[in-house]
């Protein structure tokens, strides 16, 4: 196969006009029933509980100044404090 003959395809190639307008093609829309939330309010309640358990078994273990958690508050505010953070 000579350059010549691929010629025509790449031709083709760089003249497509293509262009990305970021439409959601598959047509699903953004979940906001109230299965959303109730699955949103369990993840932030298990990423909580989480917090809440690695900060009282591993932490306070391993870092001698830190004390333990008492509240699942304090856990929820620790979240918080590094979602913030981490943006």
């Amino acid at each position: 196969m000579t350059v010549q003959s691929l010629s025509p395809l790449i031709d083709s190639v760089v003249k497509m006009n293509l262009r990305e307008d970021f439409t959601n093609m598959t047509g699903s829309t953004v979940a906001t029933g109230p299965a959303f939330f109730l699955l949103l309010l369990a993840i932030l309640a298990a990423d909580v509980g989480i917090i809440y358990w690695l900060w009282n078994h591993v932490i306070v273990n391993v870092i001698t100044i830190a004390k333990p958690i008492k509240s699942v508050w304090t856990a929820a505010g620790l979240l918080l404090f590094l979602l913030i953070v981490h943006s």
